[in-house]
């Protein structure tokens, strides 16, 4: 359901308002990484709430009643998608959606600034990137940007881009110094440990959604103006 969302947007060059951050499920742990940012994704537009009891159960079948739920509030959220334009530098046309990997700090970033709709950057397993690495990230024309950072250990992020609707970043065992985000018009979603502050720049307060693990020092919320 996720990956038809993302099509969907490209596709119809549309964006939809999400419902604000909520606790991360009980059983998170138990949620497959390749699987969290579609949940969150989901979840982040009302299209899932998980159990009374505070799980999300991802191992457990779903009722006909849970199915027939989502498909109608996907039906409810598909309708009330607003067009967006997404600008080329070269006034060419814009690719919907791009993925690279890169083992190094400098390719990580040239991952991540690519110019498409949707921009997923992964860190390779084997890598040359260390916590004296800080790394800056400019994309002010995508709409989705994933940031995978899997096991890395790194200095500071720092990520900026005014266009985004939806930023994720992904990495049960990754860890950054610190984090800062200016992203005005974005939900964000982290799951990379903090180990000193997390400094959120324009992004209003209940549209960033922390499912790491809380080790930083402090977390200030800095409103635009």
């Amino acid at each position: 359901m996720a990956r038809y969302i993302e099509y969907y947007t490209a596709k119809h060059k549309v964006t939809f308002a999400g419902t604000g951050s909520a606790a991360a499920f009980s059983d998170a742990g138990q949620i497959a990484e390749y699987a969290a940012g579609a949940v969150t994704l989901c979840r982040s537009y009302g299209l899932i709430n998980g159990n009374a009891d505070g799980s999300f159960g991802p191992n457990a079948l779903s009722t006909r009643a849970q199915v027939a739920a989502v498909v109608h509030r996907l039906a409810l959220l598909l309708s009330t998608g607003k067009t967006v334009t997404t600008p080329s530098s070269g006034g060419g046309s814009v690719s919907s959606s791009v993925s690279n990997s890169a083992n190094t700090a400098v390719g990580f970033i040239e991952a991540a600034q690519k110019s498409a709709t949707n921009v997923t950057a992964t860190i390779e397993s084997t890598n040359s990137i260390t916590v004296n690495d800080d790394i800056s990230i400019t994309n002010d024309g995508v709409r989705t940007l994933t940031l995978n950072l899997g096991s890395a250990s790194i200095g500071d992020l720092t990520v900026n881009s005014t266009g985004a609707a939806q930023i994720y970043l992904n990495g049960a065992t990754a860890s950054v110094s610190s984090l800062t985000v200016n992203a005005p018009n974005a939900t964000v979603t982290n799951r990379v440990t903090v180990n000193g502050s997390i400094n959120i720049h324009a992004v209003s307060q209940n549209t960033f959604n922390n499912d790491a693990l809380v080790s930083a020092t402090s977390i200030s919320w800095v409103q635009a103006h």
